[in-house]
């Protein structure tokens, strides 16, 4: 289940399964609570319209009262949302509109996204002992990218110009669908969570400090070559994993982050070569040694994708995601771990057999005798 990257505790204005009327005669009926940040909590809700038509999404709610100054905080908080509504794409999480309640309250209303977290998904494969295997790697980096290029590229209604960084590109912001699909949330909306509390969790802050491009790190104004840096660390942490070694001081992962580095590490060495360049020019220092934009590192990941026969991972992530869950479920009811195959040598991050390249010609293609002939 989606849990949201950009809440944490606040008072929320209704309990769950209580409706909290909107605009237009409609309302919207808590179920779950999703997550907590620095000003608010998302949960997981139901929206009804006036005519009674009812859908799932998720309801983010901002204590306005926790800023310093709410109604400028408001203000940003609007036109946050103005922009993100106009990321339309696959791969993006859809942002519907902003409501307030009782003027110091603000509702904003999101896609639902029903599975779990890129990042929730990567330690539940470590906790497998199983590393995601290359070809869906590419495949979750590429779909990211694509993303975000939409963002670069969207427009208004009017058709004007609008494009827009993300800036806080994390691997708790990708959401991977109980379908398959991978869809990048919070266009915009992750950066109001920095007006609230000072107070951060430690997790919170290692994963900003992880993510974040040195220039951003440094102080300066990010831009889409900020999102490349985020989206190769991402990309990095499914084929190596996590930048930052466990027992690292806050201090120096401020440090590393600042000065954008990245320990290179022996596995570096086992990933395909073109897929290494890819990624040791994502996360280049200088930004302007970085690919411009996500889709010109789309491109490449195509490019080498299609080389290595990667085509649309949606059916093999399902695999994968539904593994992971009976996994989960199995050691969370028995305290047992479902018995998997003993790890081998292609586990290492170079490995490309998910089914997505090699075990679907396995499975489509028959078997033939060495005359040629198809066997009998």
């Amino acid at each position: 289940m989606y849990r949201g990257p950009s809440m944490t505790a606040a008072n929320p204005i209704s309990p769950l399964h209580r409706a909290i009327a909107l605009p237009g005669r409609r309302k919207v009926t808590l179920v779950a609570e999703l997550g907590r940040g620095s000003m608010g909590v998302a949960y997981r809700a139901v929206l009804e319209t006036a005519s009674f038509v009812r859908r799932p999404v998720v309801v983010k709610l901002y204590d306005l009262a926790s800023s310093d100054e709410p109604e400028s905080t408001l203000a940003t908080l609007g036109r946050a949302v103005q922009r993100a509504a106009y990321v339309i794409h696959p791969n993006a999480v859809q942002t519907y509109e902003l409501a307030t309640i009782d003027g110091r309250n603000a509702v904003v209303l999101t896609e639902h996204v029903e599975g779990t977290t890129l990042a929730r998904f990567m330690a539940s494969r470590t906790q497998m002992g199983r590393r995601i295997p290359l070809d869906l790697a590419l495949f979750v980096t590429t779909e990211i990218a694509e993303a975000l290029g939409a963002a670069r590229s969207a427009s208004t209604p009017e058709g004007a110009h609008a494009g827009l960084a993300h800036l806080d590109v994390n691997a708790q912001q990708v959401l991977l669908s109980n379908h398959g699909e991978v869809k990048l949330s919070d266009f915009g909306l992750a950066q109001i969570s920095r007006w609230g509390s000072s107070v951060r969790t430690r997790d919170a802050l290692f994963r900003r400090a992880s993510s974040t491009a040195p220039e951003m790190a440094r102080g300066r104004a990010g831009d889409t070559r900020s999102d490349v840096f985020s989206l190769g660390i991402v990309m990095r942490e499914m084929l190596i994993g996590p930048r930052f070694p466990a027992d690292i001081t806050e201090a120096q992962a401020v440090a590393h982050s600042r000065a954008g580095h990245v320990p290179p590490t022996f596995v570096e060495l086992q990933i395909h070569a073109e897929v290494r360049a890819i990624l040791q020019r994502a996360l280049e220092v200088d930004p302007l040694r970085r690919y411009p934009h996500a889709t010109a590192m789309a491109y490449d990941l195509r490019r080498v994708g299609l080389s290595m026969g990667v085509g649309d991972g949606r059916m093999f992530l399902r695999s994968l995601l539904a593994e992971t869950a009976a996994f989960a479920q199995v050691d969370a009811d028995t305290d047992e771990r479902p018995s998997l195959p003993d790890a081998t040598p292609s586990d290492v991050p170079g490995d490309r057999e998910s089914g997505l390249v090699l075990k679907a010609p396995r499975i489509l293609s028959p078997k033939r005798t060495k005359s040629g002939g198809e066997p009998g």
